[in-house]
């Protein structure tokens, strides 16, 4: 499914950190984790900052909510469910 799982914050610290950061071949998926039940989107600036490089192939948001869908910028907003379904399917990548 992939190859390395890594972390990523800057240097110096601030608020562009991102959880995860999955690697397959020269491609990334980036995933940001939040508890809250409500999207908001002050939630995306860590996922935002990464998506200017290249190889990053999808960035996602995983949210406590129920409903999954994309932002007008791209990024896919995905319940805890619909990621599980995404690693069970084995469709995380795009």
């Amino acid at each position: 499914m992939f190859g390395d799982l890594h972390y990523r914050a800057p240097h110096p610290p601030n608020r562009t950190q991102v959880d995860f950061l999955l690697r397959r071949g020269a491609e990334l998926v980036a995933i940001e984790v939040k508890s809250n039940p409500r999207f908001h989107t002050r939630m995306l600036p860590g996922l935002r900052a990464v998506a200017e490089p290249r190889g990053i192939a999808r960035c996602v948001l995983v949210y406590g909510g129920k409903r999954s869908f994309r932002t007008t910028d791209g990024i896919d907003v995905w319940s805890i469910a619909r990621l599980q379904q995404a690693l069970a399917e084995k469709t995380s990548w795009p």
